[in-house]
C-alpha cells in the first residue's frame, strides 16, 4: 500500500471528489543555498541560486512519497538524490487571501518541473 508521509512544515488539507484530506506534519525538509552573482545590468545584480544540501529529507523508502516543497525536490534532483519519491503540494486554493488547501500533488520531472 501506497503511503504519504508530509514532510513540509505545516499540516496540509488537499481536496478531492470525496472530500478533503487532511495530511499532518512529519517533518520538515529544507534546503539551504547560496547566492552568486553573475552579471549586473544597469547596476542592478543579476544573481544565481545554488542549492547546497537538503536537510530532513530520508533516504527513499518503497511505497512512500514525501510531499515537500518546490525548492526541495528541485534540489533533490539537482544534487543527484532523485526526486522520484517526491511528491509537491500543488494547485493553490486561496479563501480570504490565504494558501486553504491545494487540489492536486505533482511530481518533478527529471531536470526540472
Amino acid at each position: 500500500m501506497k503511503k504519504l508521509k508530509n514532510l513540509t512544515k505545516t499540516a496540509l488539507r488537499i481536496t478531492t471528489a470525496e472530500g478533503d484530506v487532511l495530511i499532518p506534519s512529519e517533518g520538515n525538509a529544507f534546503v539551504s543555498t547560496a547566492l552568486e552573482q553573475q552579471s549586473m545590468i544597469s547596476g542592478v545584480p543579476i544573481m544565481t541560486k545554488r542549492h547546497i544540501e537538503i536537510f530532513g529529507l530520508p533516504e527513499k523508502e518503497n511505497n512512500v512519497y514525501l510531499l515537500v516543497t518546490s525548492p526541495v525536490a528541485i534540489a533533490a534532483d539537482e544534487l543527484g538524490r532523485g526526486a522520484e519519491d517526491l511528491l509537491v503540494p500543488s494547485g493553490k486554493i486561496i479563501e480570504d487571501g490565504k494558501i486553504k488547501k491545494f487540489s492536486y500533488l505533482e511530481k518533478l520531472r527529471r531536470g526540472g518541473r
